[in-house]
């Protein structure tokens, strides 16, 4: 049983630290591979894979076409491969860090807005008078309000 459980966690053992499943499984020889592929294939990752005439297409889903066999031709296309990988990492970094700066940008303009409408006016002492004026309103006379005769306004 310990024998089992050291060969377990020396395959899966970086799993365990995922976070996330992969974005993609790269694989070089399709016929040693199939229970990483059928795995992939249960958890919806895209399958990547160097295929050629002695190995099956049907579960992967990006081809590329050549010998798995050939050390100089699994060098060459591995280091393609992971050469895209570090560049897309660096532009996802890139772009990343310009959001943010974009949305500090952004934060610090609203303070600015925000301080801006905050300050108090200044009083100065000398400017013009303020003056309030009502409306005054015209005084009706009783017999207008009422609509009688009967009572007359005082003069």
């Amino acid at each position: 049983m310990k024998k089992e459980l050291t060969k377990l966690d020396r395959n899966l053992g970086g799993i365990k630290d995922m976070d996330e499943p992969p974005s993609a499984l790269f694989i070089v020889d399709t016929k040693k591979e199939k229970i990483a592929i059928n795995e992939g294939k249960k958890l919806g990752i895209p399958i990547i894979a160097i295929v050629d005439s002695d190995g099956d297409p049907d579960d992967i889903d990006y081809l590329i076409p050549g010998n798995d066999d050939a050390i100089r031709s699994i060098r060459l296309l591995t280091s393609i491969i992971a050469d895209a990988c570090i560049e897309g990492h660096r532009e996802r970094e890139e772009k990343l860090k310009a959001e943010e700066e974009l949305e500090i940008k952004k934060e610090i303009e609203l303070k600015e807005i925000k301080e801006e409408e905050v300050k108090p006016i200044e009083e100065k002492e000398e400017g013009p008078a303020v003056i309030v004026i009502t409306k005054k309103h015209k005084a009706i006379k009783p017999a207008e309000a009422t609509g009688s005769e009967d009572i007359q306004p005082e003069e």
